[in-house]
């Protein structure tokens, strides 16, 4: 969307406004694409073959992993002091 603001902002003469917004928006985009590209690339060469496996164990424990790590950000966050 900041992208299309900025192009209007340059026929209404407001672009310095937006330019920011508008360069933010392209390195998001761009930091996305960098990181998917190669999972797509994998994914178009390999067709037939096993992208991931996971045990039983493996979500168990990756999964008490990520619940540890959640429940230490909400304690966190909850005893932080409210923003000024």
């Amino acid at each position: 969307m900041d992208i299309i603001k900025f192009i209007i902002g340059l026929f209404t003469g407001k672009a310095g406004e937006a330019v920011g917004g508008a360069v933010s928006s392209v390195a998001q985009f761009a930091a996305i694409v960098a990181a998917v590209a190669p999972v797509g690339l994998w994914l178009v060469n390999n067709k037939n073959e096993v992208f991931i496996t996971l045990t039983y164990g493996d979500l168990a424990f990756w999964g008490s992993i990520g619940a540890m790590q959640l429940f230490l950000i909400i304690r966190l966050v909850h005893r932080a002091p409210p923003p000024q």
